[in-house]
């Protein structure tokens, strides 16, 4: 672990004795932030009041997720933090509430400020070593939208982030920022790092040869009502080559998601669930006259693909000393039908990873499912 980045996880179900003992492991004489991510079984205002008195001159920033990642790897029912020094790290933070409020012009303007601002602080004359983070509610369905003016305002700085969920609950997800928790919001984050750092985005998977035509849609809501002319669940199996017989559930969605290819990029379009008018209901939007493909493995699987992409970050820094990581719920699902949960920890663990299971991620202007986004952390900068 790095001395300027500390970890910390609780599985401690009381909250009292979750904060302390992970006060115990992040609490340094000069943080800048702590970014936290928890589970819903945890009481939300609760977990904030007690975080701010145990915290009390700290920025706090987090939201709630679909499973917990840290030092323990994989966990549920659980508290990971990861808490940057201020000598390594200059952090500024805006909350945005009631996004299906706001404008695109608020969204545009308050991020612009937030940039001007964060220059202005910390005396910074070049973005070359700044980066932002963005965490959001996973069931505003305004992530799209979100993310393309967010990182259009901030043209040049990478952006990662991920989509606060629920524990599959599909009900209400938590952001938490200057010191209060609300949904239908986000925060974002600018932080300049004295450290090396790498964003980087892994998929595994590939557009396959079947093709799936959008022919019903109900766009503000995320649901696909037909594919091909046929009831969209029913086409959707089909397609995929799932059983008939076979219930469609988030194990099958994590091992056959769909493809939207633009050009020469690929990005997943991923089923969070089916609706009992056999309608389909996605992570990211769609509209009628989307043409999706059926997806493939790209031959080096879930695992595969995570060691590549770590082996190239370790080479680009000299080696990785933390890990900040978004990584879609779809790919936990698909891992543990696989039973690799245990390798994809392992590697996770060795670079002392951070992070949360999320209902989408976000890379630079774009929202997409069944990926892992984050920050490589590496050595001083020279």
């Amino acid at each position: 672990m790095h001395q300027h980045i500390r970890l910390g996880t609780s599985l401690n179900p009381d909250l009292t004795a979750a904060i302390a003992e992970l006060h115990e492991q992040i609490a340094m004489d000069d943080c800048a932030l702590i970014m936290i991510f928890f589970s819903v079984s945890y009481e939300p205002q609760s977990l904030c009041t007690h975080f701010g008195r145990a915290f009390p001159h700290t920025p706090i920033v987090g939201c709630s997720t679909a499973g917990e990642i840290g030092p323990r790897g994989y966990t549920s029912n659980s508290i990971v933090a990861m808490a940057f020094s201020s000598e390594m790290f200059d952090v500024s933070l805006c909350p945005f509430y009631d996004l299906n409020k706001l404008s695109v012009k608020e969204w545009h303007d308050d991020t612009v400020k937030l940039h001007s601002e964060h220059q202005l602080n910390y005396d910074i004359s070049s973005d070359a070593n700044t980066f932002a983070v963005l965490l959001i509610d996973g069931l505003s369905s305004k992530e799209e939208p979100f993310t393309r003016v967010v990182s259009n305002a901030i043209s040049g700085i990478p952006l990662v982030g991920g989509s606060a969920g629920d524990d599959l609950n599909y009900e209400k997800s938590i952001i938490y920022a200057g010191g209060e928790i609300f949904s239908d919001g986000a925060v974002l984050l600018m932080i300049t790092s004295r450290l090396a750092f790498k964003p980087y985005k892994c998929q595994h998977v590939v557009a396959g040869k079947n093709f799936m035509v959008v022919t019903g849609a109900i766009p503000e809501k995320r649901i696909i009502t037909e594919i091909n002319g046929f009831p969209a669940a029913e086409e959707y199996a089909r397609l995929s080559g799932v059983d008939p017989s076979k219930e469609l559930n988030e194990t099958v969605f994590a091992e056959h998601p769909s493809i939207v290819v633009i050009g020469k990029e690929q990005y997943v379009r991923s089923v969070m669930k089916v609706n009992s008018d056999k309608s389909l209901t996605f992570y990211c939007a769609i509209d009628v006259g989307i043409v999706m493909r059926t997806a493939e493995c790209n031959g080096l699987g879930l695992v595969g693909n995570m060691k590549k992409t770590l082996d190239s970050l370790d080479a680009q820094l000299g080696g990785i000393h933390s890990l900040l990581a978004f990584d879609c719920i779809l790919r936990k699902l698909q891992l543990s039908q696989e039973g690799e949960i245990s390798p994809m920890e392992k590697l996770l663990c060795a670079k002392d990873v951070v992070g949360f299971s999320t209902y989408g991620e976000q890379h630079n202007g774009l929202h997409i499912n069944q990926t892992c986004t984050g920050i490589a952390f590496g050595g001083a900068n020279e």
